[in-house]
């Protein structure tokens, strides 16, 4: 007819045969299906899924009247209303059994399983869902007033299928729609099944417990070889731990017996050397006042460096010192600057008591312990603890992009060095030092410049001079600052130091050190 099966209509309604307009029409809820279906979605037929017609042939016309206009249907009356209800309780009630209860769940089924092709005319080729209809049969037909006019055997018959498959109600629910038509032959048909399915259940039954037997019998005897493996794992363990114990307790009487001959060799050097120390304390004694008041720099450059270092240290607490002193006169007294200066004073105290117990022993190379140096971390850390105790003016801009480069050094020389390239860039009017690191292989390039006024002029064009002892351009300087820094890198593994002029990173002074390893 050229029209779509939900546009053609649903329920429609005749009355002695001449339809009744609405009723069955695209849209139409009368008989309120789809109300009914908004409250259960997936438990309801609705108006969309239906098609049939209600053919009502009566003499009743006051219980069924048509209303005035052409297409309003029938008048509210009881008749309508038990029509309505009988039609939906005997009919519509039923049909959702089967279409809910059964295809639906087929179709779930399907899907679940993953055919979402399967047909619904399929629907009896699987035993689970011939059971379903069997149940709906049977419940339809479990009542006095309904009689079982013919059945399709074939539809019904689940005898020969894989009845291990079902449960045992289908079989009762056969029974009773064969006895309700009387069909004897073929209640012992369905009897004979069921023992047949009680048979394969108890077989299946022991199938399973001796599965099972044998299951817990596999799994014990593989508990026991794993047992009987981590015992002799034990075992083993337990003899190599006495075999470890037994060559260490050997290994600890030979060292003891190599530390007692240590111990003994060690005694006889310490008395021998006790003895020499005596004999020789009066004249080092002697020979240590001489350096201090009379040995030249060329005599003994050693201890030009340690006095060079001592003489900052000292300027460095006359300068806090004097700055206490204006504190304390000042109307406007601050703790925390004051505390500050005390913090100060106190490292430049200690620096001074280390440099000058060094200065005092005799041999000072002996003194001088060479160690493996992260120069990296060594500078890190020392411009750490310049900022935080000392709290100078000046500002480090140092971001080596390296994190390590070892080299064998005296800690105590690298900071006399460091110490030397601060304080001359602090007497230049710095307030900011800047440190750039270049690694080529085995060569650590570190350019030191900062923001002061730069090297006079005199030296710019000859600075080997500011290399040589006692040249300086500062009031009160020493002039052995630079031979000092020279020294010191040569002494590690011949690394250099030359001035590359003013103006190149900062404004100020610029040094480039060559560090070897």
């Amino acid at each position: 007819m050229g029209i779509d099966n939900v546009n053609f209509g649903s329920i429609f309604l005749f009355k002695n045969d001449f339809r009744v307009q609405p009723y069955g029409n695209f849209g139409d809820d009368s008989y309120q299906l789809d109300l009914k279906k908004s409250q259960g979605y997936a438990r309801h037929l609705g108006t969309r899924e239906l098609l049939g017609r209600i053919e009502l042939t009566t003499n009743l016309n006051d219980q069924f009247k048509e209303v005035s206009s052409r297409d309003g249907g029938l008048v509210e009356t009881i008749g309508l209303t038990q029509l309505i209800e009988s039609f939906y309780d005997y009919g519509i009630k039923r049909l959702e059994k089967y279409v809910v209860g059964i295809q639906w769940a087929y179709k779930l089924d399907a899907r679940l399983e993953g055919d979402k092709e399967r047909d619904d005319l399929l629907l009896l080729d699987t035993i689970k869902h011939k059971a379903r209809i069997i149940e709906l049969i049977t419940k339809l037909t479990d009542n006095k007033n309904v009689e079982l006019l013919d059945y399709n055997k074939n539809f019904l018959d689940i005898i020969d299928d894989k009845i291990q498959d079902i449960t045992p109600d289908a079989f009762k629910n056969l029974q009773k729609i064969a006895k309700k038509i009387h069909d004897n032959d073929y209640v012992k048909d369905i009897q004979s099944a069921e023992k047949r399915y009680l048979k394969l259940l108890k077989e299946k039954e022991e199938a399973e417990q001796k599965a099972e037997k044998e299951r817990i019998k596999r799994e014990e005897a593989e508990r026991k070889q794993k047992e009987a493996e981590l015992e002799a794992k034990r075992k083993e363990q337990e003899r190599k731990k006495e075999e470890d114990k037994r060559k260490e307790a050997e290994l600890a009487k030979l060292r003891a017996e190599n530390e007692k001959l240590k111990a003994e060799q060690k005694a006889k050097e310490e008395e021998e050397k006790r003895e020499q120390t005596e004999e020789k304390l009066n004249i080092e004694k002697q020979k240590n006042l001489y350096f201090i008041t009379k040995k030249s720099q060329e005599d003994n450059p050693e201890r030009d460096k340690f006095i060079h270092s001592i003489k900052l240290s000292s300027q460095d607490i006359n300068s806090n010192l004097q700055s206490l002193i204006t504190i304390f006169n000042s109307d406007n007294f601050n703790k925390n600057t004051a505390l500050e200066n005390l913090t100060n004073i106190h490292r430049s105290v200690l620096r001074v008591l280390k440099l000058s117990n060094i200065i005092s022993n005799a041999n000072f190379k002996g003194e001088k312990e060479i160690h493996p140096v992260n120069l990296i971390k060594f500078i890190e850390e020392y411009i750490n603890s310049h900022n935080a105790v000392k709290n100078k003016k000046i500002k480090f801009d140092f971001n080596p992009g390296i994190e390590k480069f070892l080299i064998k050094a005296n800690i105590l020389d690298l900071t006399i060095m460091l110490d030397n390239l601060i304080s001359n860039s602090e007497k230049a009017g710095a307030n900011k030092i800047q440190l750039d690191i270049e690694q080529k292989d085995k060569l650590l390039i570190l350019n030191f410049s900062d923001n002061g006024n730069g090297l006079p002029s005199k030296y710019v064009k000859n600075t080997e001079e500011i290399f040589k002892p006692g040249v300086t351009d500062t009031n009160g300087g020493s002039g052995i600052g630079m031979p000092t820094i020279q020294k010191i890198l040569k002494d590690i593994n011949n690394s250099t130091i030359i001035f590359l002029g003013n103006n190149k990173l900062l404004k100020g002074a610029t040094f480039k050190i060559q560090i070897n390893k």
